[in-house]
């Protein structure tokens, strides 16, 4: 596997990466993501041919600003990932661990990484892809969603309103029911969908989210545009208003 991009070799402090070359898939593609977000990335891809490469990793270590060794069963067995996180030790530098395959430190390396951080590999998936097309797909189902949601209760309203009407239903009545439901009905929708999908916090968030802008956008709103301010009939204060509560 091609290594993923030149490392590091300026002056600046950076992040010394230790790991077994058998992990370096995993590895290379941590790394690569972290460079994408701007760290300064050195791993042994800087080591030039010649060179005595356990100096060249003594200074490197020492000029890091932390180490981030990826632990595995392969990188708990290389004398070499041992004696670079001794040598981190040694300098005093900080150390983050994180584990690729669910094993766990034993041995020597049980005793040196005891006060380390440490964290589990994301392996995406439990992650959505984030290329440009599942993006762009992901934003039309979202705008198409919108749209069905705000479409069905309109029709909602409209019809069943109409449909009340001929059978002889009062307006207040109506307007308690039809209407109340109709226009609460994306609110609804939305919640429902976010609790079968397990994301409780979103569904919390969009019934206070709707509350919240109801009072401070939609009211206000309607009375900008009215020039004046709203009238309160007898019926909101005996009907409509105990009704939602």
């Amino acid at each position: 596997m091609e290594k993923p991009f030149k490392a590091y070799d300026g002056s600046e402090p950076c992040i010394f990466v230790s790991y077994a070359h058998s992990d370096k898939e995993a590895v290379f593609s941590c790394i690569d993501r972290l460079r994408k977000r701007g760290f300064r990335i050195w791993y042994d891809e800087g080591i030039e041919p010649g060179t005595r490469w356990y100096e060249v990793l003594a200074t490197k270590i020492a000029a890091a600003e932390c180490v981030l060794l990826f632990m595995s069963r392969h990188s708990l067995r290389s004398p070499y990932i041992s004696k670079e996180i001794t040598c981190a030790i040694g300098k005093r530098k900080h150390i983050v661990c994180v584990v690729l395959d669910g094993c766990e430190a034993h041995g020597a390396f049980e005793l040196m990484l005891c006060d380390t951080q440490t964290m589990h590999r994301d392996d995406g998936t439990d992650r959505p892809a984030s290329d440009r097309h599942t993006v762009a797909v992901n934003t039309a189902k979202f705008v198409f969603g919108v749209a069905g949601i705000v479409i069905g209760a309109r029709l909602l309203v409209n019809y069943g309103t109409m449909l009340a009407q001929l059978l002889g239903v009062p307006d207040s009545i109506i307007g308690a029911t039809l209407v109340a439901v109709g226009t609460s009905l994306p609110e609804l929708v939305t919640t429902v969908t976010a609790l079968v999908k397990k994301q409780a916090s979103l569904s919390i968030g969009n019934i206070v989210g709707a509350n919240i802008i109801d009072l401070t956008l939609i009211l206000p709103l309607c009375s900008v545009v009215s020039g004046k301010a709203l009238p309160i009939l007898r019926q909101n204060i005996a009907l409509d208003m105990p009704f939602c509560l």
